[in-house]
């Protein structure tokens, strides 16, 4: 496997599907991850920090709780009509900041939406 052969060091996933949905649960068992769970115990083991992902069509950020165990982030659509958004991440040693930009249809340019903060485990 490929991240139990990675050197240490804080690990980031990128998905298509998420984790868990905004309200920290999976999702209905048509549409999420079969082996969800051997994932999650995968990315624990291996110190996986955080899990970024696509597929929901609004932007959310689940912090790091009860079985959760890194914090999830949603990138929202890049592609639906009307909700075009993307976020730029900085991370500075244990906090990721995730800056949500979205298009504005009546000035033609993305603008500032929210900004998150969150603690990243170690």
């Amino acid at each position: 496997n490929l991240l139990r052969s990675l050197p240490p060091g804080r690990r980031v996933i990128v998905t298509h599907y998420p984790l868990f949905l905004s309200s920290g649960k999976p999702e209905s068992r048509w549409r999420k991850m079969r082996d969800w769970k051997e994932m999650r115990s995968l990315c624990v083991e291996t110190g996986v920090s955080l899990w970024l992902h696509g597929h929901r069509h609004h932007s959310y950020l689940l912090p790091a709780g009860e079985g959760i165990p890194f914090p999830c982030v949603c990138v929202g659509s890049s592609t639906q009509v009307n909700r075009w958004s993307y976020h730029d991440y900085r991370f500075d040693a244990e906090v990721l900041t995730v800056q949500r930009r979205s298009f504005d249809p009546l000035t033609g340019e993305f603008v500032d939406r929210e900004l998150m903060t969150v603690k990243l485990p170690r």
